[in-house]
């Protein structure tokens, strides 16, 4: 790998992981505000893991999307989740918090690969909801749908900020 593409790789998966570990505490508290409005006994640890999952995911599926299986996108990945693991560690918390980034990358994996609805937004976000126990709630799911689109669109921005979009690996 080349100095650039270590440089980038790094400026990207340091970006993901402040978007991942530290989302902006305003739209966190709406967030909360607006579940809390929907889900009689929504706990607010809870949510904000459910919520930092689901960033996560968005992080590994986009990366995915916007590089293919590049060794770009292998070295970014790589990047993140070892500085990911590294955070996790310094956390009491960091055996839940691992177990959980694992066990929700395989459940919403499952619902962009095998569609259950005709859009891949909706499938996520009926994830989401399950995961708050709120499957049957399509305000909930609404919300993960909305959430999906999100994080799409913020993670392809920082991508475009440390990446030229017609470079060799896009």
């Amino acid at each position: 790998m080349t100095n650039h593409d270590e440089n980038v790789t790094s400026q990207i998966s340091r970006s993901f992981l402040n978007f991942v570990l530290y989302p902006d505490q305003e739209r966190q508290q709406s967030l909360y505000s607006l579940l809390q409005s929907i889900i009689e006994h929504v706990q607010f640890d809870r949510m904000c893991f459910e919520l930092l999952y689901l960033r996560t995911f968005m992080v590994d599926y986009t990366t995915t999307l916007l590089f293919g299986e590049s060794q770009l996108r292998n070295n970014i990945l790589d990047s993140f989740y070892e500085q990911l693991k590294s955070a996790a560690n310094d956390s009491p918390v960091h055996t839940v918090l691992l177990e959980g980034v694992k066990s929700r990358l395989a459940l919403y994996a499952e619902a962009v690969n095998e569609p259950l609805h005709n859009e891949l937004g909706w499938n996520v976000g009926t994830v989401f909801a399950g995961m708050l126990e709120q499957e049957q709630n399509s305000f909930v799911v609404m919300v993960g749908d909305n959430l999906y689109k999100q994080y799409y669109q913020q993670i392809s921005q920082l991508v475009l900020q440390h990446h030229a979009p017609n470079s060799e690996y896009h």
